[in-house]
């Protein structure tokens, strides 16, 4: 009789660690297939096998490591295109996982009060949708924001064109429309407040990224 909780456990031990490893084959033959929803998946069969909520939460805990893991490596495939910023950033599912990348006037520039991409930001626009397509299941929220020229409600159509705009550009170079939800912001969220200094002012014109998935 002592003998049938340790079998159950070893079987939820098992079950699990085949979900993580599975996440891990794929994350190799097609990155990123398996990453998210790897934590759900782990917790699943663990239930399945009969396992408890405590066994069951660790291999949840386990394949949510795993997504980590891998987020991480494109954050740092990320920091490594020229005039982006990439950081680690809270989700706006407050269960996953996220990264933020920020493109200025320098990374993705616009014709003056125009949604128009200008031709030299195209290249790095498709460098971030090749490494954002190595994970498919993760959502992809586009960000669009202005400087304070022009009248708030100019700059909030604007802001929210420039993010269709990009938004358009990830879907010709192969992102699900689905997986993405274009926002803009108009000049309510600068990233200097301070414009005295005329350096300052083109950063709040940018685009920023959030690219979120699996559970934290």
């Amino acid at each position: 009789m002592l003998k049938k909780p340790a079998l159950k456990l070893k079987s939820v031990f098992i079950a699990s660690t085949l979900v993580v490893l599975s996440g891990c084959q794929t994350m190799t033959e097609n990155p990123g297939a398996s990453a998210v929803g790897t934590g759900v998946a782990a917790g699943a069969l663990c239930k399945a096998f009969g396992g408890t909520d405590k066994e069951c939460i660790g291999a949840a805990v386990v394949a949510g490591a795993v997504t980590y893991i891998y987020l991480r490596n494109q954050l740092e495939e990320m920091q490594q295109i020229e005039n982006v910023e990439a950081h680690e950033c809270v989700a706006n599912d407050p269960s996953k996982q996220a990264y933020c990348v920020t493109m200025d006037s320098n990374a993705v520039n616009f014709e003056s009060g125009s949604a128009q991409i200008s031709r030299g930001s195209v290249n790095t626009l498709n460098e971030v949708a090749d490494v954002i397509k190595q994970s498919p299941n993760t959502l992809v929220y586009i960000e669009g924001h202005t400087d304070t020229d022009g009248s708030a409600s100019f700059n909030q159509r604007l802001s929210e064109q420039r993010a269709l705009s990009v938004q358009s550009t990830f879907q010709q170079q192969g992102i699900e429309r689905d997986r993405m939800q274009a926002l803009g912001y108009g000049e309510s969220r600068p990233a200097y407040d301070d414009v005295s200094d005329p350096s300052k002012k083109p950063l709040n014109r940018r685009v920023e990224i959030r690219v979120e998935g699996g559970e934290g």
